[in-house]
């Protein structure tokens, strides 16, 4: 739970930058970063550096949940991939070693990746069609 909480706290902090970022990416005209984060408080207003931030708050909560999530289920698949090559006898207490670490740590950034995508899709909508949906909700 604190680790999601840092995370949100982390990600409404740096979203500002993230929106900046992304409004220079999609941008036709070149421009510098703190001329486009002032012609985006001009046109949107102090909060419209915001706009679509519930949905990376949400990715938050979602991506730390899914890497732990992954990182367990891919620990399970492990244990019986033990049992396979060394029969009942095998040492499930026994911790991972450096390959079934990085096995585990990878597919658990797979399954992290998968669960969030929609997330970041809804994030980069909200940040470059603002005026297009309502609400996060509603994207």
């Amino acid at each position: 739970a604190a680790g999601t909480i840092g995370s949100m706290c982390g990600e409404a902090a740096v979203f500002p930058i993230d929106v900046v970022k992304t409004r220079l990416m999609t941008a036709t005209v070149s421009e510098a970063p703190m001329a486009a984060l002032a012609l985006l408080v001009r046109e949107r207003g102090p909060l419209g550096i915001y706009s679509g931030l519930p949905s990376p708050l949400c990715g938050a909560f979602l991506i730390k949940s899914s890497l732990f999530a992954g990182y367990e289920l891919s620990k399970v698949c492990v244990h019986a991939s033990r049992t396979v090559r060394h029969g009942r006898d095998a040492d499930m207490a026994r911790p991972l070693d450096k390959a079934e670490g990085l096995f585990s740590a990878a597919f658990a950034g797979i399954f992290a990746a998968m669960a969030t995508c929609p997330v970041d899709r809804v994030k980069i909508v909200m940040q470059t069609r603002p005026n297009a949906h309502a609400s996060t909700l509603h994207c």
